[in-house]
């Protein structure tokens, strides 16, 4: 059992440094520039939901961007919250953009290049 009313000790009531992953990853936040929030919906144990994952790294792989711009979602909560019944789903600023298929490396990159405009 949990016991909120202790007291805390002093390192856990100091503020927490800045790690080198922090750091890396807001540089490469900077790098991305005018890439959108690409996430892939997914579920635990979905071998579909792996692979558009892997896809779209590739995709974005081949465009020059970093590979980390994409993040992989596993909470099924998420996932309905944007009403999506079936995953793999590719989420891009917020707009379900594809959900239930398995989209190729060529259709992902079609797709971001559309983005840019």
């Amino acid at each position: 059992m949990w016991n909120i009313f202790r007291k805390k000790s002093k390192s856990e009531s100091e503020p927490k440094s800045i790690s080198q992953e922090q750091v890396i990853a807001s540089s490469e936040a900077e790098v991305r520039g005018d890439l959108p929030k690409l996430q892939v919906l997914g579920s635990i144990g979905c071998v579909s939901c792996k692979l558009q994952f892997a896809q779209m790294q590739e995709a974005l792989k081949e465009l020059g961007y970093p590979q980390n711009a994409v993040e992989y979602v596993e909470d099924i909560e998420v996932a309905l919250n944007y009403g999506v019944m079936s995953v793999p789903a590719i989420v891009i600023d917020g707009k379900v953009v594809a959900s239930g298929k398995v989209l190729k490396k060529n259709q992902l990159i079609e797709l971001l290049n559309e983005l840019k405009g």
